[in-house]
């Protein structure tokens, strides 16, 4: 198979040249590289067995690199105002980097950059430069303790007029999962504990689970249902109350799931000192918790961003590229490869 060495064709005489491929070539080359995550040496067979024209692996990282040349940034006035973000790990020769991702509600790509951390200068400065030019209600993270100064740092970016004292005009919403996903595992480690040593400690926490996943879905009858069936029986009559309150008007889902949390924290003289801790970081922040009752256009969960990156190949992006340039550009030529497809597939 003659011209896949160094972007040169071999001719019958045996005297190389430079071969020019048509740009809709250069196209597709880039396009399948990106948007599946192909290695360098399928794409060139793919080529060649689709179109018949052999192309070196330098053409089709060449062209990739062209590609992605744009950073990922949506234009201006792309975004429903509320906003999903995260952050993804990444390893380059030993060295940490961090993929940045902001993604709206609908799940539409509004930016991503690798950066070498997540302080919050650095996640302050991607979220200006993400959100500049689009309308800013809401955002959801995960728990992190560096999104909140960050998030106040965008915020007095964009509103410089605003009086000290005022309420924050861009809502925060922490992940369900997240905190759930916490607590299970402080309740794992003091459970695996309380085996290890006796003295009548408390060694299940299945109930404080259940309780904390009640708490986040009184909106949803048939998970409120599934975690009913969970609760011993003598919690069945209080959770009807509970839920009859709701259905009467009495209280808003909002207010029960405090009611529900106020429960959860009665029973804290015995739970393990790490629980209590969880169950106090949760109560200062229980507003920031569940703002998604009050609003249903906010997600309560940061699936949007995680689907991005399980989407994306995140395993084989990390393995592949030796320089924070080069999985960048892939990045950047993913997301306009997306587009592209989406694009004809709209035609």
């Amino acid at each position: 198979m003659h011209g896949l060495r160094g972007g040169l064709h071999d001719p019958a005489r045996g005297h190389a040249e430079k071969k020019h491929h048509p740009d809709g070539l250069r196209a597709i080359a880039a396009t399948v590289r990106a948007a599946f995550s192909l290695p360098l040496r399928v794409v060139a067979r793919v080529l060649y067995v689709a179109r018949g024209v052999a192309v070196s692996h330098e053409f089709v990282r060449r062209e990739e690199r062209v590609l992605g040349s744009a950073e990922v940034l949506a234009p201006a006035g792309v975004g429903t105002g509320v906003y999903v973000c995260d952050e993804q790990h990444l390893k380059v020769l030993g060295m940490e980097m961090f993929r940045h991702a902001v993604v709206d509600a609908v799940g539409t790509v509004i930016a991503e950059a690798v950066r070498p951390d997540k302080e919050e200068a650095t996640i302050a400065a991607f979220w200006t430069r993400a959100f500049e030019g689009r309308p800013l209600t809401a955002i959801v993270t995960d728990m992190d303790r560096k999104y909140e100064p960050a998030l106040d740092a965008v915020v007095r970016e964009r509103f410089p007029l605003r009086q000290v004292g005022t309420p924050r005009p861009v809502l925060h919403q922490f992940c369900t999962f997240h905190a759930q996903r916490w607590f299970a595992h402080e309740c794992r480690e003091a459970e695996a504990s309380a085996r290890r040593k006796e003295g009548g400690r408390k060694t299940s926490y299945d109930v404080e689970r259940c309780l904390l996943r009640l708490a986040f879905c009184l909106d949803r009858p048939k998970q409120v249902a599934v975690v009913r069936s969970s609760l011993p029986a003598d919690h069945g009559p209080w959770v009807d109350r509970l839920l009859a309150r709701i259905a009467a008007h009495e209280i808003t889902p909002r207010e029960a799931s405090r009611d529900v949390l106020a429960f959860l924290w009665r029973g804290r003289w015995a739970f393990a000192r790490r629980v209590v801790k969880v169950l106090e970081s949760y109560r200062a922040k229980w507003d920031d918790l569940t703002h998604f009752y009050d609003h249903p256009e906010i997600p309560r969960t940061s699936n949007a961003a995680e689907g991005l990156f399980s989407r994306t190949n995140p395993e084989r992006v990390k393995r592949r590229f030796r320089t924070a340039a080069g999985i960048t550009a892939h990045l950047s030529a993913k997301y306009a490869a997306r587009r592209t497809i989406q694009a004809l597939l709209a035609t």
